[in-house]
């Protein structure tokens, strides 16, 4: 895109303003994603631990558990 030209002036602020509304989309969904956790009385929020974490916890687990039965 280039900014010297009308055609560039004119893309620039409605990329802008698209970008800034999406930004407040997106803070308008995380607050009522928190307001639903609040009232499940989930006080924590956020994302679950990964599949990956829980199965390499849960592997080394099992691989120190066969370690022991030799």
């Amino acid at each position: 895109m280039d900014t010297a030209t009308p055609g560039g002036r004119l893309v620039f602020p409605v990329f802008a303003t698209l970008a800034e509304f999406t930004r407040e989309l997106i803070i308008i969904g995380t607050r009522e994603g928190l307001a639903a956790t609040r009232s499940r009385d989930r006080v924590r929020g956020g994302r679950g631990q990964s599949r990956v974490v829980v199965s390499r916890t849960q592997g080394s687990a099992n691989r120190s558990a066969s370690t022991r039965a030799k």
